[in-house]
């Protein structure tokens, strides 16, 4: 079953191996038809009613303007701060070492060596402040959508435990379960595993065989070369021998003498002798 569709501003199902995969775009109308694989297991009705809960509920996850604007902030941050704190540390670390520093001439290489060690702390200052940034805006972020995808994987479960509460304990269910929100996503990703049914042959007791071992054609046209008596006629070689083709003569009387006892034949003989 089933990889790549492309994306569109509309549902679609996409299959994998055991996976039916659901695009859930926010404020569409729910897929109508249940897929072929869960129509023994939930009922029209029941299906659009979860589709419509879960597109409803996840749906506040779901921002992608908001998303946008989130990125263009962590990028204008990202560069603006660790650049204003790198001035803001060098001029904060040059002015202390100026302020200990002794006026004897021979400790300019010393100071000349010091000066260098403030810019890389300076560095080192920037490069800790864009990572803090980074993480400032990403992991709030990143937190928000998980929680999302928690809220709505839990009425899921609640979908699940209701399915079981009128079904036999030994049937395997399919399990739905929703995928992360993604930064600057436009809809709902929801993976629904089928049950796994071990294949039945036709060696296993009770197997249904095939029809054209059970019953025979219900046409006379679906036998091989019943319908078309020519079949032969166009192949080449000898024809195989049949009875009903047979070509018998038809009995004719002996003409002359060729039937005639053998005295009667030689008095005949002497009859057409001239004396």
């Amino acid at each position: 079953m089933f990889q790549t569709f492309v994306v569109q501003n509309v549902q679609q199902t996409q299959w994998a191996r055991d996976v039916i995969r659901l695009r859930l775009p926010p404020g569409d109308v729910p897929q109508e038809n249940v897929p072929y694989e869960l129509q023994p297991y939930i009922s029209p009705e029941a299906w659009q009613a979860r589709l419509r809960a879960v597109t409803r509920k996840g749906a506040r996850w779901i921002h992608p303007r908001f998303d946008l604007l989130w990125l263009i902030l962590n990028f204008v941050a990202g560069i603006a701060v660790p650049v204003a704190v790198y001035y803001v540390a060098l001029h904060a670390l040059t002015k202390h070492d100026n302020d200990t520093l002794n006026n004897d001439i021979f400790e300019f290489n010393e100071f000349d060596n010091d000066d260098i060690d403030h810019y890389w702390d300076a560095r080192l200052i920037a490069i800790g402040t864009g990572l803090g940034v980074t993480l400032l805006f990403w992991v709030p972020m990143l937190l928000w959508k998980q929680s999302g995808k928690n809220q709505v994987n839990t009425m899921l479960e609640r979908f699940e435990v209701e399915d079981r509460a009128v079904r036999d304990a030994s049937v395997k269910l399919p399990t739905y379960r929703i995928r992360m929100p993604g930064i600057n996503a436009r809809a709902l990703k929801l993976d629904i595993k089928l049950p796994v049914v071990p294949t039945m042959t036709s060696f296993q007791p009770g197997a249904q065989l095939p029809p054209y071992l059970v019953n025979p054609p219900a046409m006379p046209g679906y036998v091989p070369m019943a319908s078309d008596p020519s079949w032969n006629a166009m192949r080449g070689g000898v024809p195989l021998y049949n009875e009903r083709d047979d070509k018998v003569p038809e009995y004719t009387d002996p003409s002359g003498d060729f039937a005639l006892p053998l005295d009667e034949k030689h008095a005949s003989d002497f009859e057409d002798v001239a004396v």
